[in-house]
């Protein structure tokens, strides 16, 4: 995984572990005000009027959380809706909650119950409009719907599609749908971002990013998870997980052993490939951000093997991609692996 030599170093020193989401902690500290624009799109639809909000961020800064938040707080019922990346191809793979709940809708959830499960006596393009009405008239007969759809980034088209064209439909009725989307940096969260404010507009839209916890959120955070810590000791942690919730719980959790979370990390090197290993190692020894052209040079590979792998990177929170650059997604993960990477093929890597 770590390059030719390192790779199999790597999996024989590694802790056999599942490879797991981190689940946050109950503590919710900051976003005062990604929580006022989000409760107030909340209030919007209570009167009557469809609303939506795409919130931002890159790995570990808290998106799914605030998403959590939010959702405990709305009065009225709600479905929660994942994308995964390996079920992006398959149609309303991540809308799958959501046509269930809309079925169980007297009468009209029998119609949408036969289209989604009956066999189809026609095209899959027509099949797929009929499916879009039948929810939307279930979702009429249903009443307030909160809709809280996660990990954006790696939904399937049919799924985006369904919930613009709710959302389309809902405006002009008055139908109260509340969507409330959270997605790391992707072409495709910008685009559907993009068409749903031009569809609601300014007053029911709102469009979020995520930064890092200020250094005083950071401190309180810490303090809330282990009050043992004092001050200067939060502090620190903060500077190291650099204002990432994920990885100031990860640091919190793992004090025992000085607050390095390296099993967890190792978890993800777990199930990458020999490509994505290779790139992530070299990513490791840079340090820094690279162009995928230098990366290309570097490893004497095709751009597109490159980007093949670099993919799959992102896709497990170890990189970040952005205007044509790819780096380690956080100092944390790139210190992990420099320790377990073998001198040798640190050295290999820097000759490079």
């Amino acid at each position: 995984m770590l390059g030719s030599s390192g790779a199999s170093v790597l999996i024989a020193r590694a802790m056999v572990l599942l490879c797991h989401r981190y689940q946050e902690s109950e503590v919710f500290v900051g976003r005062r005000d990604e929580l006022a624009a989000l409760r107030a799109l909340a209030s919007y639809v209570t009167a009557g009027h469809p609303a939506a909000a795409v919130v931002v961020s890159e790995p570990g800064l808290g998106k799914t959380r605030l998403l959590a938040e939010v959702g405990a707080a709305i009065d009225q019922p709600s479905v929660r809706l994942h994308g995964y990346e390996p079920a992006r191809e398959i149609p309303f793979a991540a809308a799958g909650g959501l046509l269930r709940e809309l079925a169980r809708v007297p009468e009209a959830g029998a119609r949408l119950d036969g289209l989604l499960f009956g066999e189809a006596e026609f095209g899959p393009g027509l099949q797929t409009v009929r499916v879009f009405e039948a929810a939307l008239r279930c979702l009429v007969g249903f009443g307030p719907l909160a809709v809280l759809f996660d990990d954006l980034q790696w939904a399937d088209r049919e799924s985006l599609t369904l919930v613009h064209y709710l959302l389309s439909a809902a405006q002009p009725a008055g139908i109260p749908l509340l969507v409330l989307c959270a997605s790391r940096p992707a072409a495709q969260a910008e685009t559907f971002s993009a068409a749903l404010a031009v569809l609601l507009g300014e007053a029911s839209f709102a469009s979020l990013k995520l930064g890092a916890l200020s250094r005083d959120e950071g401190i309180e955070l810490v303090l809330r998870l282990a009050p043992q810590f004092d001050q200067t000791a939060a502090e620190e942690l903060w500077r190291r997980a650099q204002g990432s919730p994920f990885w100031l719980g990860a640091l919190v959790r793992e004090a025992g052993t000085q607050a390095t979370p390296d099993a967890l990390i190792r978890s993800r090197f777990m199930a990458l490939d020999a490509d994505a290993g290779r790139l992530f190692a070299l990513l490791v020894i840079a340090a820094r951000p690279i162009e995928t052209g230098a990366v290309a040079e570097l490893l004497d590979w095709p751009e597109e093997r490159v980007r093949r792998a670099a993919l799959v990177l992102v896709n497990r929170a170890l990189a970040i991609q952005e205007t044509g650059m790819v780096r380690i997604a956080h100092d944390l993960i790139r210190e992990a692996a420099t320790r377990e990477l073998p001198d040798s093929e640190q050295r290999r890597l820097h000759g490079r």
